[in-house]
């Protein structure tokens, strides 16, 4: 399996990271810390080996299993906090997809700044996360969420 390939199930296991944390009271630090390790490693790819994108897709689904620890071994499985196969993107339309795409850059590039973690970085990242696993073909709706990501880029202000 290759880096791009690793990415791809990364990125799978933090969108069903963000589907499991939707809807919990309160969320362990180490949640927050597994997704922006995870999206740093994706959005800086060409630094990380394979061996630790193996890592980190195996923590993030640790955090996934702390969250709902049931779901693995659930008889019947509803795919609410299953992991996001990134194939779909392919068949999504072109605004969405674009949107999509974005919306995951926005999340990288938040993870990635030298921003301080803060409950509201935390929540975006999820958030974002989040939307992007979910369907839609509203894209002006993908795109603000995306938006929001300024906020955590001092930079670009």
């Amino acid at each position: 399996m290759d880096k791009q390939q690793l990415r791809d199930i990364l990125l799978g296991a933090l969108i069903g990271l963000a589907r499991a944390s939707e809807g919990q009271p309160s969320l362990p630090s180490s949640v927050a810390d597994a997704c922006i390790r995870g999206l740093t490693a994706c959005g800086n790819i060409e630094n990380v080996s394979e061996l630790q994108l193996k890592s980190l897709i195996s923590q993030v689904r640790g955090q996934k299993h702390l969250l709902a620890p049931d779901c693995s071994t659930c008889a019947a499985p509803c795919g609410r906090t299953a992991d996001y196969d990134m194939k779909q993107l392919a068949g999504l339309s072109e605004p969405v997809r674009a949107a999509k795409t974005a919306l995951l850059q926005a999340v990288m590039k938040a993870a990635q700044s030298k921003a301080p973690s803060s409950p509201a970085l935390d929540v975006y990242l999820l958030e974002g996360l989040f939307k992007v696993g979910y369907y839609t073909e509203d894209a002006a709706w993908l795109k603000a969420c995306a938006d929001k990501a300024e906020q955590f880029l001092p930079s670009l202000k």
